[in-house]
């Protein structure tokens, strides 16, 4: 009984360590990424991951690289499309990365509506333009996996 339990921890432990591991610090890592599915994937791990180094400008006062980090995750976003458009797949056939991705950029736009609470009005205008960009990709990307396309 205690071996298994020790094999669960073990393994539950590595494996979360190699998530963390594998969330990249910058968006040129994510550039590099040659699989365009892994770059997707790769792109929404580090919005997502940016979100919390954001917060952590603003309360430092350090607006610039707030504001900067901002435009990274939104290009991260925009990546993460272009990168599933790349890989030519049909999101309605093969929709495992596509919705990974809407699931992901639902996620950013929760963490973005945190971090709205937690900055000043006037801080806000970035964070906003930001926010219905990321809204506007997950809607595409939704409704890529939900409407069949024609094929000619």
């Amino acid at each position: 009984m205690r071996v298994g339990l020790l094999r669960l921890l073990v393994t539950v432990t590595l494996f979360a360590a190699g998530a963390v591991a594998e969330t990249p610090t910058s968006l040129d890592a994510v550039k590099g990424e040659g699989n365009p599915e892994k770059r997707a994937r790769l792109a929404t791990d580090y919005a997502r991951a940016s979100v919390k180094r954001v917060a952590e400008f603003y309360q430092k006062g350090e607006r610039e690289e707030g504001a900067a980090l901002l435009r990274d995750i939104q290009e991260a976003v925009d990546l993460t499309q272009e990168s599933l458009v790349a890989a030519g797949k049909s999101a309605h056939k093969n929709p495992k990365h596509y919705k990974r991705a809407e699931i992901q950029t639902r996620a950013l736009l929760g963490e973005l509506d945190d971090l709205d609470r937690k900055l000043g009005y006037d801080e806000r205008d970035e964070l906003q333009a930001v926010r219905a960009r990321v809204e506007q990709v997950n809607q595409e990307l939704l409704m890529s996996i939900m409407t069949k396309t024609k094929t000619k």
